[in-house]
């Protein structure tokens, strides 16, 4: 036995078994994803139009204009294209099968990314533990952008990384189409560049003008207006929300929720080495981390999937921290010191990920009803019916548009609401009455109230034991 032990401890000392451990690690990563995505059967909202694009893009042979960028859809066209087109699941399925190989990739490209750097245990240490870190793997069940957008970026330094500019330019020219706050990584390194060399990077600014360009154009053509990106109609929108000082208030509302999410996910320890790596070792890798600036600038809830994409490099950050402290210990004492860093990294680790275990199993925005009440419409409407209802799960099962409820203070006035813009069907939900359109409270008394039934004709009712999701389709009368 202790002459197996030996003969295996030089097989992974070796670079052969270090590949091994990759690889074993790489298909521990694949399995978890493929599991978590075939148990979940529900999109999530901004999922939904990322996957209307898709749908347009595979059956329409069309891209619309919208606040959500083509990058995501273009990726996920090619797996719906695959698939039956009139099956309802077809395309929260193709965004599973593409984020379960971009979160493996993921992990394999952190490994690629890192070793240079750290050397390949740490990298490997890294790998394993995006591998299995429920903040990273639940992304595979869902049906959003961040994994794919993690490896173009990774991906994009990787080839700056072995000098291949015009490619690298390519990739964070494409990332920048998934996720544009991508650009400021690109413009970041290219400035690097540009300071290192005393010469334009041309080869490199060329890749990024190559996908950016057609974009830019695309928004002038279908807008009228010049923008860098469809999304910044999220800072407009941020800045009316939220005039003056008051803007201010919002950005350190958003700080205060952010920065202690990324304590939760991956542990105190790690962060702590991770700030110190970033005073002691600063490189132009803290241009990966740049896009990360715009969160806090937008109205939105603060998330851990955020932090995601620039986990690879928060942990680059927390190996160099790490090394740093190692070599001010006496060179008699750094096997200890090492040994003790790395049990304290993983305990906090550990701890972190003890909360969010239940996340592999845990469905996020499980709608039943609204399910249900696209299914059952599916067979009764055509592409271009309109559905009023709060959110586009109900018409993302139907298959047809929807429009959203405006914050109406009664019944009667969202009825004609819905009429004046051309919906045929108003869905009414017990969970949206009771917290976000209170105006709707009507709709959930059966029989319909007096006054309603000249406008409104109750056609299907869904009831479930948790009440929140029972669901009413109402058609509108003419």
């Amino acid at each position: 036995m202790p002459r197996i032990f030996q003969q295996l401890t030089r097989l992974f000392a070796s670079p052969v078994g270090v590949w091994i451990l990759v690889g074993l690690v790489l298909a521990g990563a694949l399995g978890l994803r493929v599991w978590m995505a075939a148990d979940n059967g529900f999109p999530t909202v901004d999922g939904v139009f990322y996957l209307e694009q898709s749908r347009e893009l595979v059956h329409q042979h069309h891209l619309s204009y919208s606040c959500f960028p083509p990058g995501w859809p273009l990726l996920t066209a090619l797996p719906l294209a695959l698939q039956d087109q009139n099956d309802p699941m077809a395309m929260l399925r193709a965004a599973q099968m593409a984020n379960v190989v971009f979160g493996s990739l993921f992990c394999l490209l952190t490994f690629l990314a890192l070793r240079p750097l750290l050397g390949c245990w740490l990298a490997l240490l890294a790998m394993a533990l995006l591998a299995i870190l429920p903040g990273s793997a639940v992304l595979a069940r869902g049906d959003l952008s961040e994994m794919s957008y993690a490896c173009g970026l990774l991906a994009g330094w990787l080839m700056l990384q072995k000098d291949r500019r015009f490619l690298a330019g390519l990739l964070f020219g494409y990332t920048y189409l998934i996720r544009p706050e991508a650009l400021l990584a690109a413009a970041g390194l290219g400035l690097w560049l540009l300071w290192r060399h005393r010469r334009l990077p041309w080869t490199y600014a060329l890749g990024v003008l190559i996908p950016v360009l057609p974009y830019l154009a695309f928004i002038r053509v279908t807008t009228g207006t010049w923008d860098l990106s469809s999304k910044s109609v999220a800072v407009q929108l941020s800045l009316e929300a939220y005039p003056g000082w008051r803007y201010p208030g919002l950005v350190w509302k958003n700080l205060t929720l952010l920065v202690p999410l990324l304590w939760r996910m991956i542990g105190l320890p790690l962060v702590l080495l991770g700030l110190w790596g970033l005073v002691r070792r600063p490189g132009r890798w803290l241009w990966m981390l740049a896009p990360l600036l715009p969160v806090p600038f937008i109205i939105n809830p603060m998330a851990e999937r955020f932090w995601v994409p620039y986990l690879p490099f928060i942990l680059l950050a927390a190996g160099l921290g790490g090394r740093a402290l190692w070599e001010l210990g006496s060179a008699s004492r750094r096997r200890l010191l090492a040994v003790g860093l790395l049990l304290v990294a993983l305990a906090g680790q550990g701890l972190a990920m003890r909360d969010d275990v239940s996340w592999y199993r845990a469905k996020s925005e499980s709608f039943h009803g609204l399910k249900q009440a696209g299914v059952w419409l599916r067979e009764r409407v055509e592409p271009d019916t309109v559905i009023a209802a709060y959110k586009p799960y109900t018409s993302y099962w139907a298959g047809c548009r929807f429009i959203k409820y405006p914050d109406l203070l009664d019944a009667m006035s969202l009825v004609t609401w819905a009429q004046n813009n051309g919906a045929e069907y108003m869905v009414v939900n017990v969970h949206v009455v009771h917290y976000l359109r209170h105006g709707l409270d009507h709709l959930l008394i059966f029989p319909t109230p007096t006054y309603l039934q000249d406008k409104v004709e109750l056609v299907q009712l869904f009831k479930f034991d948790d009440t929140q999701h029972t669901t009413a389709i109402y058609r509108l009368k003419n």
